[in-house]
């Protein structure tokens, strides 16, 4: 039996819908004809795989995705295709995404005279790593959250690799806060630009060394620090909408306070955005773990 793939190089996966896109994609790749089976879970070096069985050929392989990043939640939180890899350019509405949370965010909308219904969460074909590492950002002329469902395309085998729905929902919840706030963020939020254009670090977004190994706690912190300039966490405005989207994350049960905590350490951002973010939460009583 010959392996595809390794554990220490298996794709790390938020979702599991992510497997009903690659497998199809990598494997069709590597051959004409074939058969695969999922052979199960294995837990080997503190990590978690789904493990398939290839035939082709005549021939047995191994193939191996990493699920430990989602390992154990699939009870907590939903693992939608639908909701992983939505429709794209159809408008869909704030309660697709936010679900059960959106109708306090909705009545709260109301008191300040702010119409959530009227915002609509547009999905985009393009991936955050065409577009300045985005992952939602709000246009107020059209009232509409574009979001970039995609992280970026694999650039063996072509396949789109998910932010997963339990990601691009915390910063949706980022744009909605600075909506029911009036947050100016023009001042803070780094400029999107294609053509696969990244934020100059320090200069152009936080100063800090993205993490490498995929949680989401490590991608919430990464596209936080891409997609903001350097001392907008400064900004009580961006503190607020940061810890609120912490809060969402935490009742999701997508990541704890402390998992958090230790990203923006690994992080190694500039000490200010460090201190600021970490004081921010301590202070942040309702956070509940």
């Amino acid at each position: 039996m010959e392996n595809i793939n390794t554990p220490d190089i298996a794709l790390e996966s938020l979702t599991i819908s992510q497997a009903k896109i690659a497998i199809p994609a990598i494997f069709g790749y590597l051959f004409d004809k074939y058969e695969y089976e999922r052979d199960g879970h294995y837990f080997i070096d503190n990590r978690h795989y789904d493990v398939y069985k290839v035939i082709a050929e005549n021939r047995e392989y191994v193939f191996y995705e990493d699920i430990t990043a989602f390992y154990g939640l699939g009870n907590i939180i939903p693992h939608l295709w639908e909701r992983d890899l939505p429709t794209p350019n159809n408008p869909y509405s704030l309660e697709f995404v936010l679900g059960v949370d959106y109708e306090q965010l909705k009545n709260y909308g109301t008191k300040k005279n702010i119409d959530l219904d009227k915002i609509k969460v547009r999905f985009k074909k393009y991936s955050s790593n065409m577009v300045s590492n985005y992952v939602a950002a709000y246009y107020p002329e059209r009232k509409e959250i574009d979001v970039t469902a995609i992280k970026e395309y694999h650039k063996t085998y072509d396949f789109p690799i998910l932010h997963s729905f339990n990601l691009y929902k915390l910063f949706v919840m980022h744009q909605v806060i600075h909506i029911l706030y009036n947050h100016d963020f023009y001042n803070t939020e780094t400029e999107i630009r294609g053509d696969y254009y990244q934020p100059k670090n320090g200069e152009e977004c936080i100063s800090f060394t993205p993490i490498q190994r995929r949680t989401f706690a490590n991608e919430f912190i990464n596209y936080m620090f891409w997609t903001h300039k350097p001392e907008a966490f400064n900004r009580e405005n961006e503190k607020s909408a940061f810890l609120n989207s912490v809060l969402f994350g935490v009742k999701s049960k997508l990541f704890s306070v402390e998992e958090v905590i230790d990203a923006i350490i690994e992080s190694n951002s500039d000490t200010n955005t460090r201190n600021c973010l970490i004081e921010s939460i301590g202070k942040f009583n309702t956070l509940e773990t």
